[in-house]
Parts: C-alpha cells; sequence; structure tokens
C-alpha cells in the first residue's frame, strides 16, 4: 500500500499509532481482569540490604524507594506491573539486580533481559562479579550463543543450577 498523498500518509500513520496503543490498552485491559491470586511467586521477606552490602556503592534514595516499592508488590499476592524507568546511568539495572536477587534468595530463578547482546553481555559480566560472592549462579543467553552453549545453558537452568540468567530476545523463544 502507498498513500497517493501526504493527507493520507499521516492519516495511515495516525490509525497505526491508535491501533497500537488499542491493543495495548486491551492487553493491560486484560492483566487487571485476570484473578488477584494468579501470582505464582509471592516473596516472603526483603533481602535488599543484604544486596545493599555487595555494591560496590550506596544506593541512592529513588533506588532504594523503587525497590522497596517492587518489593511490596512481590510480597503481595496481586500481580505486579511496574515500569522502572530514568536516564542512562541513572541505576535502573541496579534496582532489576535487587529484585532478581530477592527472587533467587528464596529458591526462585530470575531473568533480565536486555535490548541488545553487548548491553546483555555487560549486564552478565557486571552481575556475575557482584553475584558470584553471595553464591548466585549466572548464565548469559543471547541468539549468538552456540547451539551447544545454548543447549548445556538450558539444562542448567532446568535442573536449578543457574538460578539467574540475563539475556536478549532469546530468553523468549524457544
Amino acid at each position: 500500500f502507498h498513500p497517493l498523498s501526504q493527507e493520507a500518509l499521516e492519516s495511515a500513520k495516525r490509525r497505526l499509532i491508535f491501533e497500537e496503543f488499542l491493543l495495548l490498552q486491551l492487553g493491560l485491559f486484560q492483566l487487571k481482569k485476570r484473578s488477584k491470586n494468579e501470582t505464582a511467586v509471592c516473596l516472603k521477606q526483603d533481602e535488599s540490604e543484604v544486596f545493599y552490602h555487595l555494591l560496590p556503592f550506596s544506593p541512592t534514595n529513588a533506588q532504594c524507594r523503587a525497590v522497596q516499592e517492587a518489593m511490596t508488590d512481590m510480597m503481595s499476592s496481586y500481580p505486579m506491573n511496574r515500569l522502572i524507568q530514568g536516564d542512562v546511568g541513572s541505576g535502573k539495572t541496579a534496582v532489576a539486580a535487587a529484585l532478581c536477587f530477592n527472587v533467587v534468595r528464596q529458591g526462585y530463578q530470575a531473568a533480565l533481559m536486555a535490548p541488545t547482546e553487548i548491553l546483555a553481555e555487560q549486564h552478565f559480566r557486571g552481575l556475575f562479579e557482584l553475584l558470584a560472592p553471595a553464591g548466585i549462579s549466572c548464565g548469559l543467553l543471547t541468539g549468538s550463543l552456540s547451539v551447544p552453549k545454548k543447549r548445556a545453558l538450558l539444562e542448567n537452568l532446568a535442573e536449578g543450577s543457574i538460578s539467574f540468567v540475563v539475556g536478549t530476545h532469546a530468553l523468549l523463544s524457544e
């Protein structure tokens, strides 16, 4: 389809944006409609202070507040629906890592997804160094991982010997 005029192009763009927002809103509505008890993980305690002691810096008040608010959600039976946003370097990864740390410390597995392989590798290296002293095993799953390495990683995840995985969209594919 090729619009015949600039006006038709603008109209098509508005329509596409509207449809994408409509689908997003309908999806969010369905999430809110589901049973409040569908959360499979309900954490029992907040171990964020333990995580903060692993950091080579002191977390900011905003980081602590974001972690505390998310932990409150994760310790309830209600499904959490949060967006952590901030400028580059504001500590979003530290917040996500604190939450994953809490999940793993309570016997579950966690995943952190990055938009690119380079960022996933950077996060993996930093989080591996940070979490290894706490006994948390980490793995890296990206699309460029060789088939044998991917198979071994997936087996380790399935058997529970890896508790925290960092990756790209490969985390969502079979």
